[in-house]
């Protein structure tokens, strides 16, 4: 998660998924008079998750659980609670305006009735949109029978061994770094410090592992690219450490042992990015030197965009002549020759309606 190029909205999911296990795990082994403060947390993490990446959306049955729990101790309805329940509510009414649906493109949470719902009407009806995405993560590609199209590529378990032989491989790199350093941590930890029969957080330790064991098939079994289950497969390399640990009395030390690991990993991230800029110190592209936002050409160019009119007036563009709308004029699609008329509502709200 170093790479600043490449830090789109997978990273920042991930970290909220992490910091939301963290304050679980808090609200367990801090002292009562706390746990208000940890649930309040975990419920404002974890709807940040779910808001940023929807496929984490199983992360809200954490705070769920310790409500149901532990409701006599929680107060549901605090002010950051509640925020985040208004805040939730206005981003799913945002996608029934934008989109006909609260989840798209999950099918039954569309509003089919919806004047501009795209349900049967192009490549952006919710089920053709869901069945693609899945075939594409479960290497669609790579399949062996060239002549299966989409449904039937998923009817069986065959893309499994296309899956094996392409992003098992980006998986296990990507999840390379953190293994090692795991590995390498339990083995020292386990030469220097004796171990102890007080183990106070192992049964909340194993419930979360198991949740995450758990997520992590449901990625695998439904979307198993490596950006939708990352903080699942992390977490789950994180918690297995921390058992193994959890064995031993390192509280002294663990402070300065991750203090100097710190230190080690910003040095080493430092160096490998100082090296990069002096690497790509000459080249220059369009809006240099900020990120490139305009194309994924290596000089950054700007789409002009084409101009789709309607009685005059200009109703959206289309991403021309690069084939991706990325930073550019909006409303904007790559789609060409979409039948496309615009609707004013009340409130002056603008909606794209495909015409009969």
């Amino acid at each position: 998660m170093n790479r600043y190029s490449g830090f789109g909205n997978d990273d920042p999911a991930h970290m909220f998924y992490l910091v939301s296990t963290y304050n679980m795990l808090k609200f367990f082994i801090k002292k009562k008079d706390q746990s208000q403060l940890f649930f309040n947390k975990l419920v404002l993490y974890s709807v940040s998750t779910f808001l940023i990446k929807q496929f984490y959306v199983l992360i809200l049955i954490f705070p769920l659980l310790i409500f149901v729990a532990n409701f006599k101790k929680i107060n549901l309805f605090s002010k950051s609670n509640s925020f985040s329940v208004i805040f939730i509510l206005l981003w799913l009414t945002k996608n029934v305006l934008v989109s006909s649906c609260l989840l798209y493109p999950i099918n039954f949470t569309c509003l089919n009735s919806l004047e501009w719902s795209p349900l049967n009407k192009t490549m952006s009806d919710p089920k053709k949109v869901s069945l693609s995405s899945e075939a594409w993560a479960k290497a669609w590609p790579d399949r062996i029978d060239k002549s299966k199209n989409f449904t039937q590529h998923l009817s069986d378990y065959e893309w499994i061994k296309g899956w094996m032989d392409s992003h098992i491989k980006i998986v296990i790199k990507k999840l390379s770094p953190i293994l090692i350093f795991s590995f390498l941590l339990i083995i020292y930890c386990f030469y220097s410090y004796k171990k102890t029969k007080k183990i106070k957080t192992k049964k909340i330790l194993v419930l979360i592992l198991f949740a995450n064991l758990f997520f992590s098939l449901l990625w695998f079994f439904k979307f198993p690219t490596y950006r939708y289950g990352a903080a699942y497969l992390g977490s789950s390399i994180i918690i297995i450490s921390l058992l193994f640990l959890d064995k031993l009395d390192i509280k002294e030390n663990i402070k300065k042992i991750f203090s100097t690991i710190l230190i080690l990993i910003c040095l080493v991230v430092g160096l490998k990015n100082l090296n990069r800029i002096y690497n790509n110190f000459d080249k220059r592209y369009v809006d240099y030197p900020w990120p490139k936002k305009n194309s994924f050409l290596h000089n950054n160019n700007k789409n002009d965009n084409l101009q789709k009119l309607e009685k005059g007036e200009i109703i959206y563009y289309i991403a021309s002549p690069y084939t991706l709308c990325m930073y550019s004029k909006a409303p904007c699609t790559h789609f060409r020759n979409l039948n496309l008329t615009r609707k004013i509502y009340s409130l002056n709200y603008k909606a794209y309606i495909f015409k009969n």
